[in-house]
């Protein structure tokens, strides 16, 4: 069972609080990519937001087929762009008073909206193509970008292999296979990926060690990997057995506060480092500070302008 209320796919909230704490910890408990910790953290958390993103976009144009792909792509620049520019406008505030190295547009906690935003529109402009032979062209052309970009580590190949996630997760939900086929490509993929978790084990390789040319193609096509077995084989089969688990209504109500979750930690923990920079302070903020915000702010017009500037659009039209 999936686990449906009111048209919303619980089953999503849940990896996506999952994801959301992963995010958390590898900023806060993990810090960084140096560790191996951070390498396999890194492989859960960004890949799911965007299978995520792939299948809630399949959805929305399938409520909007009659709309046109200009007026479609405008409204992703209202839903992603702009909360983007609001973001880094913060952020670089924040890093200005206190004094701390201005982050590129790239490399800052919206860079995730940005890369979305490419995805949704190359998906939006593609997304009459639907035999298989075609779709598979397409992750193909994917594919061949990932593995040229992968020698430089570059905002261009950070859209390409994320835009072929989102299209992965898009294409996912139009998928209906039986029980017993999920199974079996779900112990597949995880058996692709425990391979790649060993490679990369037996070598001692971490994020730090500069992933270029064939490493970064490797873990970037092992998230992939992962994230997809999970979104569609794990998680909206096992939803019914996982949502008898005392903590799965927890992760639900979190993954519904992704967008504050992601974004809201800087801030906060920047604050924070004035009084204090013990790393189990900052993952509590991080994550009670920012749910409690997303709470207390929801459909107020300080919500709408940082988070959902296209319901504020829509409200005044």
């Amino acid at each position: 069972m999936e686990g449906k209320e009111n048209g919303r796919k619980h089953y999503i909230d849940l990896m996506r609080g999952i994801a959301a704490i992963l995010v958390v910890i590898q900023h806060t408990l993990v810090t960084g990519t140096d560790s191996m910790a951070g390498v396999f953290v890194s492989w859960f958390h960004n890949p799911v937001f965007f299978i995520a993103s792939g299948i809630l976009l399949y959805g929305s144009l399938g409520r909007q087929e009659e709309t046109g792909t200009l007026r479609l792509c405008l409204r992703q620049i209202l839903s992603l762009l702009v909360p983007f520019i609001v973001w880094n406008i913060i952020d670089g505030l924040i890093c200005l008073a206190l004094n701390k190295p201005l982050f590129s547009l790239a490399s800052n906690a919206a860079w995730f909206l940005a890369v979305v935003f490419f995805a949704h529109c190359f998906i939006i402009t593609i997304r009459k193509v639907r035999s298989r032979a075609a779709i598979l062209a397409v992750f193909a052309l994917l594919l061949a970008g990932i593995a040229a970009s992968s020698f430089i580590a570059s905002f261009a190949a950070k859209v390409l292999t994320f835009t072929c996630i989102v299209y992965l997760g898009y294409n996912i939900e139009s998928l209906r296979l039986s029980q017993k086929t999920c199974i079996t490509v779900n112990l597949l993929l995880l058996a692709a990926f425990a391979a790649a978790a060993f490679l990369v084990i037996k070598q001692q390789f971490t994020v730090a060690d500069g992933i270029t040319s064939g490493y970064r193609l490797l873990v970037n096509m092992a998230a992939i990997i992962l994230s997809a077995s999970l979104m569609l084989f794990s998680m909206r089969n096992l939803y019914g057995l996982l949502a008898k688990i005392p903590i799965t209504p927890a992760l639900c109500f979190l993954g519904q506060y992704t967008m504050q979750l992601y974004l809201l930690p800087f801030p906060l923990c920047s604050l924070a480092g004035l009084f204090s920079g013990s790393p189990w302070l900052m993952f509590l903020i991080s994550i009670f500070g920012s749910l409690l915000i997303g709470i207390l702010i929801k459909d107020t017009i300080i919500d709408k302008i940082l988070f959902r500037p296209a319901r504020l659009f829509a409200k005044k039209h």
